[in-house]
């Protein structure tokens, strides 16, 4: 599921193995079922929510796979999430981290009205006017969702938004 493999730039030379495009990609949704299950009954039956900003490569993909699923597309403000990158690991400097940024979502973002499976929300959306969100993310996905996601998770830069945080 991480290797980003995306179909439409997929030529033949993923593996030998493999006579055909249909033969891959066969073998590549069998992969992603058996993780998706895998992580499905580990947490006993529960909606299946799957965070990590290396899945919006793989947004076409993965909707190809699953068209009857729905995807929630979480960005953050760019110089927040290459400043998250960079203080995640030594390997980036602003210029890679920028690139890194780019290469996940660019795809995804520039063709978002291709798609009635997919509702984009702002982080930063999140925080400063969560209860509206909030509603955009229960009629979305029909789930009750009724918590308050920025009481226990965020401990990020909260000036900007006009609040305290540790990173202030």
């Amino acid at each position: 599921l991480y290797n980003n493999i995306k179909f439409d730039h997929w030529d033949g030379s993923v593996s030998p193995e493999f006579n055909n495009f249909d033969d891959f990609k066969n073998i590549y949704k069998q992969n992603v079922d058996n993780y998706i299950n895998y992580l499905y009954n580990k947490y006993d039956n529960r909606v299946l929510v799957l965070k990590g900003f290396r899945l919006a490569i793989s947004f076409d993909d993965l909707n190809e796979l699953y068209p009857q699923s729905k995807f929630i597309l979480m960005v953050r403000d760019p110089r927040d999430a290459i400043s998250s990158l960079l203080l995640q690991t030594e390997e980036h400097d602003i210029e890679s981290a920028l690139g890194v940024y780019i290469d996940h979502y660019y795809d995804t973002l520039t063709n978002l009205n291709n798609f009635n499976n997919i509702l984009l929300v702002r982080y930063e959306q999140l925080l400063t006017n969560t209860e509206k969100v909030m509603q955009q993310l229960r009629e979305f996905t029909g789930l009750s969702l009724d918590f308050d996601p920025t009481k226990k998770y965020w401990t990020g830069r909260k000036s900007d938004l006009g609040m305290k945080g540790e990173l202030d």
